[in-house]
C-alpha cells in the first residue's frame, strides 16, 4: 500500500504541474523527483529525507531518464540557479501542493536528507499529518 500512494503521489505531481513540463527550446528542462514519507519545514529551508534515488527524465522528442544518487543529485546545485518545483503531500486521504522556486540543495550533515533553499514566497504551512511527500524540481542542469 505504501508504495501505491508514493507512485500515486509522484504520478500526481506530474499530472498537476502541467506548466512546469512545458518544454522551451532553450536548454533541455530535466525533471527530478524525491520522495519521501516526512518533510520539514522550517523559515526558508525545506528537508526531504532521502529514502531512496532521485528520478530524473526529460521529456520530449528524445526522451531520457535516470535516478540520481543524493550526493550526484546535490552536485548539480554547485551551479546557482533557481528552479520551479512543486511540492505535492497526502493528508487526511487528501492530495495536496504547493508550487516553489528552490535557489539551492545540499546534503545535510547526517548525510540522511536534503536541504532545499526556497526563494522568497508565501510560507508553506504543513499539517502534522503529512504522509508520502513528493517534490518535483525543473532545471536545465543535466545529470552527468
Amino acid at each position: 500500500m505504501k508504495k501505491i500512494r508514493d507512485l500515486v503521489v509522484s504520478a500526481s505531481a506530474l499530472f498537476v504541474s502541467g506548466p512546469l513540463l512545458a518544454e522551451t527550446h532553450d536548454k533541455p528542462k530535466w525533471m527530478y523527483i524525491q520522495s519521501a514519507q516526512s518533510v520539514t519545514v522550517s523559515g526558508a529551508s525545506l528537508s526531504l529525507p532521502v529514502d531512496q534515488q532521485i528520478v530524473a527524465f526529460r521529456d520530449g522528442v528524445k526522451r531520457v531518464h535516470g535516478h540520481l544518487s543524493p550526493d550526484a543529485y546535490v552536485e548539480l546545485w554547485k551551479e546557482p540557479s533557481a528552479a520551479e518545483a512543486t511540492l505535492t503531500w497526502i493528508a487526511y486521504n487528501e492530495l495536496h501542493k504547493v508550487d516553489v522556486s528552490v535557489l539551492g540543495a545540499e546534503l545535510d550533515p547526517s548525510g540522511e536528507a536534503i536541504i532545499y533553499t526556497l526563494g522568497d514566497g508565501a510560507p508553506i504551512d504543513l499539517p502534522e499529518a503529512v504522509v508520502s511527500v513528493s517534490l518535483l524540481v525543473k532545471r536545465t542542469s543535466a545529470p552527468s
